[in-house]
């Protein structure tokens, strides 16, 4: 199953395609619930140890242009005396720029509080590598982490917040439901990035989306505004099944379209 998938959509990544139009927002039924770092979280089970290849690509003038592969996978394991999240991620560049980068979250099991983040990046043989730990108060580097090239990066936080990066898995810990709003903190670490502060996440509607098998899932549909002036709001389809994001899509300021579509798990998504 996962060949033919991953075959059928790397078949049609050069091939045109219509853009579906975005749905206007639906106003809120409901007010806002606001997340606070180590709260439990009310579908904290949905998220189950597995592995999901989703496929990057932009579509620019009607046609798709791939980017990458990329892996993200979690896993719930021992870390010393602590049970803890693992998620791991992967990228393999399938366009001209070669290159390979995985990052590493560590998290309190149960909580999605994040500990630690490493990131290295593979290109031209040259390695970079990036750390960071999240404490109550500030996001600093990791100092004791081999080549760490943000080891003196501090970010004072006057709110905890989750990690940025993983919102995807954090949506499936969430209540969606119709009409369904959530502010979350978030943060991005590294040099430049805005402090932490919190994003709303709005479920808009619903929608059946095709896989590349000739199946469909049922998915509710997330919309988040950006930070960046000129970028257009983030939808992500989530399956009301499993809760597991099925597809990602954001239009970036040259009109085209950002996707993250999911080819295949080894699990069931939905």
């Amino acid at each position: 199953m996962r060949a033919r998938l991953l075959a059928a959509v790397l078949a049609c990544v050069s091939a045109h395609v219509s853009i579906p139009a975005f749905a206007q927002m639906t106003g809120d039924k409901h007010a806002a619930e606001t997340l606070q770092v180590g709260q439990s979280l009310a579908r904290f089970s949905l998220i189950q140890p597995a592995t999901h290849l989703y496929l990057r690509y932009q579509v620019v003038a009607g046609a798709r242009q791939t980017i990458d592969i990329w892996r993200r996978q979690i896993n719930f394991e021992q870390q010393g005396d602590k049970k803890r999240m693992h998620i791991t991620w992967r990228w393999d560049s399938v366009g001209e720029r070669k290159f390979t980068s995985t990052r590493d979250y560590w998290f309190d099991r149960d909580t999605f509080r994040p500990i630690t983040i490493t990131r290295r990046l593979v290109e031209a043989e040259k390695t970079t590598v990036a750390g960071y730990e999240y404490l109550p108060d500030r996001i600093v580097g990791l100092a004791d982490l081999p080549d760490n090239a943000r080891k003196n990066f501090v970010q004072p936080a006057k709110i905890a917040p989750y990690a940025f990066e993983t919102d995807m898995e954090l949506l499936q810990a969430l209540p969606l439901r119709s009409g369904y709003s959530v502010r979350i903190p978030f943060y991005e670490p590294g040099p430049g990035q805005p402090e932490p502060k919190f994003y709303t996440y709005r479920v808009v509607e619903s929608d059946k989306i095709n896989m590349p098998d000739n199946g469909s899932i049922d998915c509710w549909i997330v919309e988040t505004s950006s930070d960046n002036p000129g970028y257009g709001a983030t939808r992500f389809w989530l399956s009301k099944k499993t809760q597991v994001v099925i597809r990602e899509e954001t239009r970036l300021p040259d009109g085209s379209l950002f996707v993250k579509m999911l080819m295949t798990s080894d699990s069931d998504v939905g």
